[in-house]
């Protein structure tokens, strides 16, 4: 595998005027997905940078695809990367699904996100986290039911 070289700052389409943006941080051996609110900020998921660069091309061509017939410039990932609200979302939605997935289970969560539409990703986010960010039963609830949407479907 060859080693991945990254500026330090990316940006997918995050204003400096948004309440809520998303960060990932990425080191040499995780990716860290940060919401960011107002002066707070929590870390929500972290996966290993071998899962994480699985799927960072994927994603970065379906956020650019998107930005791009806004007329917003494409993003690009860095080792501090930003996003906006709705597509930090639904890389949450992905990293949560990839998290102590299977190497076959990646490829059906991948697939299967892929497979959804944007307004989809953000509804089923927003299930997930409806209980609190602090909160999350995994295991349990819409947490399972998508889960088990995400890997085996």
């Amino acid at each position: 595998m060859t080693k991945r070289t990254r500026p330090a700052l990316g940006n997918f389409a995050a204003s400096d005027e948004s309440f809520t943006t998303y960060e990932v941080v990425i080191t040499k051996t995780a990716a860290t997905l940060i919401e960011r609110y107002s002066l707070l900020s929590n870390e929500m998921l972290t996966l290993p940078i071998e899962v994480f660069e699985q799927i960072e091309d994927t994603v970065k061509a379906h956020f650019n695809a998107r930005l791009m017939k806004l007329n917003i410039k494409p993003g690009r990932w860095g080792r501090k990367t930003t996003l906006d609200k709705l597509l930090g979302k639904e890389l949450a939605l992905l990293m949560l699904g990839l998290n102590g997935a299977t190497d076959t289970e990646q490829e059906r969560v991948i697939a299967n996100w892929c497979g959804l539409q944007p307004e989809e990703r953000w509804w089923l986010y927003t299930q997930i986290f409806s209980v609190g960010r602090d909160r999350l039963d995994i295991g349990k609830g819409w947490y399972k039911g998508i889960m088990i949407a995400l890997r085996e479907n």
